[in-house]
This record gives C-alpha cells, sequence and structure tokens, in this order.
C-alpha cells in the first residue's frame, strides 16, 4: 500500500485531485478508509485506475467520462492482463469516444489521420503501467 504523495510521484495528479476522485466518483476499486490523523492508503490497482483517471482529464477527458473509459483498464489489471494494452492511447482532446489505442504513434497514419482532429491528446500507457509496478515494487 501506497500513500498519496507516493502515487503522485508516478501519476499526473494532485492529493487534492485523488482525494476529490476518490470521494465523489462511483469508482471500480475498493479504497482503504483511514482513521482519523492517518493518512490514505492506496492499492497497486487503486494507483492503476486514478492514475488512467488523471491522464485522461489532463488530455481534456471530464473526470466522469474519464472513469467510464478506466473501467476496461482496472478490471484489465485486477487480472493482471495489462500486456494487452498498446503503448498509446491517442484521442482528440476531450473526447474519449474517438480514441484509439495504438503501438506506434505516427501522425501520417490512417488511424491517426481518422481521428480528423488538429488538437490530440496522447497517454503513454505503457509508461503509466511500468511507473506504478516500480512504485508497488520498490520497498516502503
Amino acid at each position: 500500500m501506497k500513500t498519496a504523495a507516493d502515487l503522485i510521484t508516478v501519476i499526473p495528479a494532485t492529493n487534492r485531485d485523488l482525494e476529490n476522485w476518490v470521494s465523489r466518483l462511483d469508482l471500480e476499486t475498493d479504497y482503504h478508509q483511514p482513521e482519523r490523523g492517518r493518512p490514505r492508503m492506496f492499492s497497486r490497482n487503486n494507483a492503476f485506475e486514478l492514475g488512467m483517471i488523471a491522464c485522461l482529464v489532463r488530455g481534456g477527458a471530464s473526470p466522469s467520462s474519464a472513469l467510464a473509459f478506466t473501467r476496461a483498464f482496472v478490471q484489465d489489471a485486477k487480472r493482471r492482463r495489462l500486456d494487452a494494452w498498446r503503448r498509446w492511447f491517442v484521442f482528440p482532446a476531450g473526447d474519449l469516444r474517438r480514441g484509439i489505442n495504438t503501438s506506434q504513434f505516427d501522425p501520417e497514419s490512417e488511424d491517426i489521420k481518422s481521428l480528423n482532429s488538429i488538437t490530440l491528446s496522447i497517454v503513454d500507457v505503457r509508461k503509466l503501467i511500468d511507473d506504478i509496478e516500480a512504485l508497488f515494487k520498490a520497498t516502503p
């Protein structure tokens, strides 16, 4: 288990973001309820869920639409099947419904051109996964 301070070293969020999402969104994973005066602790699966939400929100998605997209990611994390995810998730800024998963980001590819958008958001999914795995493998 890790603290929020640990998580924000590898995911693009603040302590306030994390607490806000935990208290306001109907998240997929179970969250530790801290005792008064103690920090909330986060599991590996919590980190994957909050990390993906943070990345998508930074790309222009609303927290609620980021949560909906993140559900499949969390299910794969629970089953330890994250190796099935491609390197990049690319979407027109704020529009997750038209996003694509790709192993290589090539602006000239037909997949990217099919998004028909001047402004794109890109999440390095593999880096997010690797950084969270490394954080949880590290000694406390």
